[in-house]
């Protein structure tokens, strides 16, 4: 087997980098009064990307509050933002992300 049977077929030996996902769970806290919200951090990636043609999934936990959406933002090879609307004062969100790793 060769690299180029790897990338061509990702569950030959060598695939599990290319498949490779991760997951986590953020809590996140917001001291605004509703429409205004401050719940915006950065998530930190274990894995550095290639690129940022990943998919972030993302599931609410639980929350204080009313969460309309979750929102990702500024995908980066090391990290990316996330958020919540709505009038909730904490949000405890899982993600899972898949992909970016592939050139």
């Amino acid at each position: 087997s060769n690299h180029t049977s790897n990338v061509s077929n990702p569950h030959r030996v060598g695939g599990d980098q290319l498949l490779a996902g991760e997951s986590g769970t953020v809590s996140l806290t917001n001291n605004r009064p509703y429409p205004f919200n401050n719940s915006q951090i950065t998530v930190p990636l274990t894995k550095e990307r290639i690129n940022v043609n990943y998919e972030v999934k993302v599931w609410l936990v639980s929350s204080t509050g009313s969460v309309k959406n979750v929102h990702i933002s500024d995908k980066q090879v090391n990290g990316f933002k996330i958020k919540f609307t709505g009038s909730a004062t904490a949000a405890t969100i899982r993600y899972e992300l898949q992909g970016g790793l592939m050139q």
